[in-house]
């Protein structure tokens, strides 16, 4: 169960360690490729635009529905506190990951969805490059709401994304016009977008400027960013401000923000070496630290309110998963520390599996680890949730504790960010080095890259993290020498290559042509390891195992087909009185293998302990990933 670690490896070079591929370099194979292709084709991710027409489809809010001042905070959410941006973000991060998963897995009829919305966006675009949801009497103007920032940017991340998977000059163009007419239009040092009270994801806008950055290599881009985190933190109180997270205070707000707002200021580092910067990147790490739950969830359902993890009381949000995973990959790329890509397949494999609904057709806004209902509220008799209202200073009555394809009753965010987040882990699977090549991630995968003017393939052959085997192809069009670093797990106890047992970070410098293999093999063993609390769940490998909670589903809502809102109550609670054994007594068992869902391929057969009767009762534990209601985390037998 890893943690995060409390600062980053120094490292005050102008350039990073690692770098970007770029997307499309890396696609999915096996049963990752299925998940994906599941979620464009079956799943939520190709549904959603149906399920909710009001948010995604009737509201043309880059086009015909522009914001004006009429309409600047009307909205047309179904929320009665809706603001006017926020359809942009359900729509925009809805088609960012329908856009990834249909490029990585080739889906054809998803594709042509893909094209035909690409070419609608761009035809919205003003002949001064302007690309947005303002129309000109609300548009570049201090005295409003902005959310035109985070609106662009939810949509030039996906559109950035297209123009590289294929290669297409005229969508980055576009892009690349519509940003420097917001760089016009809010100059650096003679404006201020974050003056008056607005959106703070605004400022991840640096996310773009970023790619673009790496994509034309024009440093104006960087020097932007680095304008917009200077500008952001002289008005703003978020969490993840500089001063702020410099400060004693700990998490209060909006999980979302506090774990994707360090992205800006990693890039604003970068950029200029500063080291107060640095410092607060150290501070955010420390300060995630007392926030990750024992799945690698993020505190926060929907607000952090300054509370620590706890596996049963404290919930993570699925916008928090996606966010925190995506901070995680900009830390690993700018500092190179290895440690956070076992948190990136932490994260995925557990906290973000253990949200989505085993049939893949809905998903959690909000998840506990230890889950023992799912009605709305955190618990069925819970009243209000831990929140306030943004909008009313009032209780925020707890609505997140569910599973549905749209949680439209709360917000249309959740459900767009789980379609993204396999093609985002997709993206960091193998980065660039120095002198080759990094195995960052690991699981079924094909590379296509250039490496000194050679195109070069590796695929790599495994059912990871069901298996702890990987078979690397390699196969380069001419002999080219290059290194291949492979990421050694922190759970693992060995670690073989080709048959040889290897110590540290095996890194293999050759000169490689084409058939040449790599078999990888990590040994690991059942783990208990303790959370924060003292309380121990069981691992092997990268994945957490807990106990499901038999249920009983009631099926409040159906949007269409097999699309549903579910609540589930328990219809058994004996686990409350069980406990774990002092000593490790369960074994791997293996079921028949499935690319269409693998959670359900494992399990851990052994004996917990009865608190009341002390006798040992037979168990069986399941990777979380295929769990609705469950126990992850037992106090141990001597606590009672």
């Amino acid at each position: 169960m890893p943690t995060p670690p409390d600062s980053t490896p120094t490292d005050a070079s102008p350039e990073p360690p690692l770098r970007w591929l770029g997307f499309g370099a890396v696609r999915p194979d096996g049963w990752l490729k299925r998940r994906i292709e599941y979620d464009v084709s079956e799943g939520i991710a190709g549904h959603l635009e149906r399920l909710a027409p009001d948010v995604m489809q009737h509201d043309d809010l880059y086009g015909r529905n522009r914001r004006t001042r009429a309409t600047e905070h009307a909205g047309t959410d179904v929320s009665p506190h809706a603001v006017a941006w926020w359809n942009s973000e359900s729509q925009s991060n809805a088609w960012d990951g329908l856009v990834r998963g249909a490029l990585l897995t080739g889906h054809e009829p998803s594709l042509e969805r893909v094209r035909a919305w690409v070419a609608a966006k761009l035809a919205t675009q003003d002949e001064d490059g302007y690309l947005g949801i303002h129309a000109p009497d609300l548009r570049h103007r201090p005295d409003n709401e902005n959310g035109d920032l985070w609106a662009q940017t939810t949509l030039f991340r996906a559109l950035l994304a297209y123009a590289e998977a294929t290669g297409s000059t005229d969508v980055l163009d576009a892009v690349r016009r519509a940003v420097d007419r917001t760089m016009t239009a809010w100059p650096a040092d003679a404006s201020s977008p974050f003056r008056t009270p607005g959106v703070g994801h605004s400022v991840v806008f640096a996310d773009v400027l970023r790619t673009l950055d790496r994509l034309t290599g024009d440093p104006a881009y960087l020097d932007y960013a680095v304008w917009l985190v200077r500008d952001f933190n002289a008005w703003r109180d978020e969490d993840a401000c500089v001063c702020n997270l410099l400060g004693m205070r700990p998490f209060m707000g909006h999980g979302v923000q506090a774990y994707e707002l360090v992205r800006p200021i990693v890039v604003a580092w970068r950029a200029t070496g500063d080291p107060e910067l640095r410092r607060a990147i150290d501070r955010w790490l420390a300060k995630t630290r007392r926030e990750i739950a024992p799945s690698g969830g993020p505190s926060g359902d929907e607000w952090v309110a300054g509370r620590e993890a706890d596996a049963s009381e404290v919930g993570y949000e699925y916008c928090s998963i996606h966010e925190l995973l995506d901070s995680y990959r900009c830390l690993l790329v700018q500092f190179g520390d290895l440690g956070l890509a076992d948190r990136i397949e932490w994260l995925l494999f557990n906290a973000a599996q253990g949200a989505r609904h085993p049939d893949g057709r809905s998903i959690a806004y909000c998840k506990t680890d230890n889950s023992a209902s799912m009605t709305g509220p955190l618990h069925p008799d819970g009243g209000a949730g831990a929140g306030v209202d943004p909008a009313t200073g009032g209780a925020d009555p707890q609505r997140r504790f569910k599973y549905s394809p749209v949680h439209q009753d709360v917000a249309v965010c959740c459900a767009p960010n789980a379609g993204r987040i396999h093609p985002y882990y997709v993206e960091a699977m193998w980065l660039g080095r120095p002198d080759g090549l990094l195995l960052a991630l690991y699981g079924p995968n094909a590379l296509r890259t250039t490496i000194e003017g050679m195109p070069v393939t590796i695929r790599q052959v495994t059912r990871y993290p069901f298996e702890h085997s990987v078979t690397m192809i390699v196969e380069p069009d001419a002999p080219v020498a290059f290194s291949i670093e492979l990421r050694r797990p922190e759970w693992a106890t060995s670690m073989r290559v080709n048959g040889k047992e290897v110590v540290g970070q095996p890194v293999l410098r050759r000169t490689w042509k084409k058939g040449d293999r790599i078999r990888i093999e990590f040994a690991t063993e059942v783990r208990m390891p303790a959370d924060s609390r003292g309380d121990r769940l069981l691992t092997w490998g990268p994945l957490a195992f807990a106990l499901p909670i038999p249920g009983r589903a009631r099926v409040i809502r159906r949007w269409e087909a097999d699309f549903v809102d579910r609540t589930y109550l328990p219809t058994d609670r004996r686990d409350e009185r069980w406990v774990l054994p002092d000593e490790v007594s369960f074994a791997l068992r293996r079921g028949r293998w499935s690319d269409e869902n693998p959670w359900r391929t494992l399990a851990l057969e052994g004996m917990l302990r009865d608190a009341e009767t002390g006798e040992d009762v037979p168990a069986r534990l399941v990777p979380l990933g295929a769990t609705i209601l469950r126990r992850l985390t037992f106090g141990p037998a001597d606590s009672t």
